[in-house]
């Protein structure tokens, strides 16, 4: 079922897995830190809650597994099979020397990609 959801749609659920895990984990270790009476478990909760909070969008944690856990995607008209870890060209005009998946951002300007190309039928594959 999950390799039938479009590329979005995927991304967007392991995104929101990703963060409903850690929040699960947080509010988790702090009722039992309050069961249990622990200040540290209490206070280490609480820590990992805020540090989520202020870095969810500096760190790109949830862009890493959805690197993981896409590799590929799958051409709307032909059907072909295109890999989304490759030597792209941004619209800035940078060529990565060495193979980089579409979801990281571009080192000079940091643009991402919103769609590919599929190299057989050269129909666009929104990302």
């Amino acid at each position: 079922m999950f390799s039938s959801w479009n590329i979005k749609t995927r991304r967007q659920m392991i995104s929101f897995l990703y963060h409903l895990a850690v929040l699960m984990f947080s509010f988790f270790g702090i009722e039992v830190g309050f069961a249990l009476g622990s200040n540290g478990l209490i206070n280490l909760s609480a820590c990992l809650f805020a540090f989520h909070l202020l870095t969810f969008r500096v760190i790109p944690i949830s862009r890493w597994i959805q690197e993981q856990l896409i590799q590929e995607a799958v051409c709307y008209a032909c059907g072909q099979e295109v890999e989304l870890v490759n030597q792209y060209r941004c619209s800035c005009g940078y060529i990565s020397p060495r193979e980089r998946h579409v979801f990281s951002p571009c080192p000079i300007c940091g643009k991402c990609f919103s769609w590919i190309v599929c190299p057989v039928c050269e129909t666009s594959i929104l990302i």
